[in-house]
């Protein structure tokens, strides 16, 4: 069951993401490891490359994922994830986007890597999709489930999918408990400015709940993420200096002010980075 804003919300999702394949491939040339992600930054990083790959580690060791597992990359982007799992583990994983130009990038990736016979991409809406009952053993959403309006139809189709026993780990932003209208107004203009709907943990908590959940864990990693912002600003600032193209110039300004914005709210502790697991008894 949708509401009409939802259908508008995947209008604008894939708009938003046609603009980050641009950014974050064509620009930056971040063809190596296809990450649309934030870096995880701890005392063995070198470089941001292995940030990147870095926060796909911590993500998939919360997880657990063992080599016979069936994985759901909800929210798979251009299949770096899902890809770079599969190379690790050699485990199957289906990756889904509302997003049809990532679909067709993850596919001709996956046949790039030579990982295509473990890993299938679909165009899918990941709070509607057309898996069986019980059918997957690890679902992972690495900041995907910001952009949904409503949490709780996803989280409900996540426990509906999961077979009894296994594991949902969510890699996404959350705010904190605001209660300032300073600091409404931020994640107002946060959620505007990135078309996404960010809750709390506690009330991404209590949806888990109830939507069936159990053995929920919460992991604040917002100090680890802070320098993937710091380098991503530097990086655009670079840009717009060398940028010729005037409406690619205009997008590149939009996003560093996004991520400035999004840094200003972190470091103010209004806005966090965390990852959520959870099991289906």
């Amino acid at each position: 069951m949708y509401t009409v804003n939802c259908f508008k919300q995947s209008k604008q999702i894939e708009k938003f993401y046609d603009l980050y394949h641009k950014l974050y491939l064509d620009i930056w040339g971040n063809y190596d490891n296809l990450a649309i992600h934030m870096g995880y930054y701890d005392s063995s990083i070198k470089s941001h490359e292995e940030s990147l790959l870095r926060l796909n580690e911590i993500v998939f060791d919360i997880a657990k994922i063992r080599q016979n597992d069936l994985v759901l990359d909800a929210g798979c982007g251009v299949g770096g994830s899902s890809i770079w799992l599969a190379k690790l583990k050699g485990c199957q994983v289906i990756g889904i986007s509302l997003a049809k130009k990532e679909i067709k990038l993850a596919r001709k990736f996956s046949k790039q890597n030579k990982v295509n016979n473990f890993v299938k991409f679909e165009a899918m809406n990941m709070i509607n999709t057309n898996f069986p009952n019980n059918f997957f053993d690890v679902i992972i959403a690495i900041e995907s489930t910001c952009y949904i309006i409503n949490k709780l139809f996803f989280l409900r189709e996540a426990f509906r999918i999961l077979k009894r026993g296994e594991r949902l780990i969510i890699a996404d932003y959350f705010f904190n408990n605001l209660y300032s209208l300073k600091e409404r107004y931020y994640m107002h203009c946060i959620n505007k400015e990135s078309s996404i709907k960010l809750c709390s943990f506690e009330e991404f908590e209590n949806l888990m709940k109830l939507s069936g959940f159990e053995d929920i864990k919460q992991y604040n990693i917002s100090s680890n993420i802070r320098e993937s912002y710091e380098k991503g600003i530097t990086k655009l600032s670079k840009l717009t200096e060398t940028v010729t193209d005037p409406l690619l110039k205009k997008e590149i300004l939009e996003e560093k002010k996004r991520n400035s914005l999004e840094l200003f709210c972190l470091n103010k502790k209004i806005l966090q980075y965390g990852i959520v697991s959870a099991i289906k008894i």
